[in-house]
């Protein structure tokens, strides 16, 4: 009876495929590959984490910075006005926290130009300690106000942090229309505390992205490993990414 059962077991192993590689003969628990992604993932934020912590101790940027925000409206503006319509008005914010488990590397190691979702993610919380170009008897709901809670998305941080942005973002829209509405440092700070030690190195975004560790009820797709001619992995697995975008343009 037990050698019987055991036999069963083993013809299970045998046939059976991991979720995440799609190999024979192991699970998701115990793969390899799955192991070893997430070294490799660990290893390259904490470099990403590294190096965004150099990018803001180099510009003074950190909790108690001061920023100047445009809000104006050249949107609706010609192109030669553009400039001068965004910065009509804006605020004053002061930087509050750093919103680390929203920091990865894939805001600087895929083309963030047409992936909103990572170009407008809101690193940085601020408060509003200042406005200009607003009527003071402008009550407007929609109009921003002294001590409001505010945010800074990446999109907006570029002309202070440059250096941990993606590279295409920086020499394509951004460098036109977009980069109008980044914000400007005018107050820096001296010292930057590096990430709270509790945040942890693989953030949910980074388990979203590589299909690290999928919900419950996923579906098969959010299971599986992340193709390798996938952006994201052109600093983690960089020889196999640069292999599979060959094979993927044959």
């Amino acid at each position: 009876m037990y050698e019987r059962e055991q036999a069963r077991r083993e013809a299970m192993i045998i046939h059976r495929a991991c979720s995440y590689c799609k190999q024979t003969n192991h699970n998701r628990r115990s793969c390899k590959v799955l192991k070893e992604d997430k070294n490799l993932i660990s290893k390259r934020q904490q470099a990403y984490r590294d190096e965004f912590l150099l990018a803001m101790t180099s510009a003074g940027f950190g909790i108690g910075s001061l920023v100047k925000v445009p809000r104006g409206s050249s949107r609706l503006s010609p192109p030669d006005r553009a400039l001068e319509s965004a910065w009509e008005r804006g605020t004053v914010e002061m930087v509050v926290d750093i919103s680390w488990h929203e920091i990865d590397f894939t805001l600087k190691d895929t083309n963030t130009t047409n992936n909103h979702i990572k170009r407008d993610r809101r690193i940085v919380k601020t408060r509003i300690v200042g406005l200009f170009g607003y009527a003071v008897d402008d009550s407007s709901q929609y109009n921003p106000k002294q001590n409001d809670r505010s945010s800074l998305s990446m999109a907006q941080l570029v002309n202070i942090l440059e250096p941990v942005f993606s590279p295409e973002w920086l020499d394509g829209r951004a460098t036109a229309h977009e980069k109008i509405w980044t914000a400007l440092l005018i107050g820096p700070v001296k010292t930057i505390p590096a990430p709270p030690a509790h945040v942890p190195l693989i953030t949910s975004a980074l388990n979203r992205d590589f299909n690290l560790n999928p919900r419950q009820r996923a579906d098969d797709w959010e299971k599986r490993r992340t193709p390798l001619d996938d952006h994201k992995w052109s600093m983690v697995r960089k020889s196999e990414y640069e292999k599979a975008r060959l094979e993927y343009h044959r």
